[in-house]
């Protein structure tokens, strides 16, 4: 791949830890956790992704709208198409007035796989 030196470090190592993905695609994925998270007010405003909460959480905290919300963790895992899905399934199941875009164009090739996945991953909660 063309970006393959784009992760290695000066170290020569990769600057990503990697772990077997629970795709079952035998794709590698990054370690990192990656959490779905809602602002709300009584209704949920708006929907969002992220691989550090407490960064998120101060960000959100100093944005003019969103500062006086309650910021509430949804989903955790680390399957990356999971939670591009579980983003998605709730911005549709909310439709929240301050995302301003959708999490997943229409465009992208890869959204039923995304859906599916995030589809897997709530019916495995029971």
């Amino acid at each position: 791949m063309a970006n393959d030196r784009a992760n290695v470090g000066p170290d020569g190592k990769d600057r990503h830890a990697r772990l077997p993905s629970s795709n079952g695609r035998g794709r590698q994925a990054k370690e990192r956790r990656g959490s779905i998270h809602r602002l709300r007010d009584g209704n949920v405003q708006y929907i969002g992704r992220t691989n550090n909460f407490d960064k998120r959480k101060s960000a959100h905290s100093r944005t003019p709208g969103k500062e006086n919300l309650r910021l509430q963790p949804e989903f955790e895992t680390q399957d990356y198409e999971t939670v591009r899905g579980l983003e998605q399934y709730l911005y549709d199941v909310h439709s929240p007035i301050l995302n301003e875009i959708r999490p997943i164009s229409l465009r992208n090739g890869n959204i039923e796989r995304y859906l599916e996945a995030a589809c897997k991953f709530i019916g495995e909660l029971g």
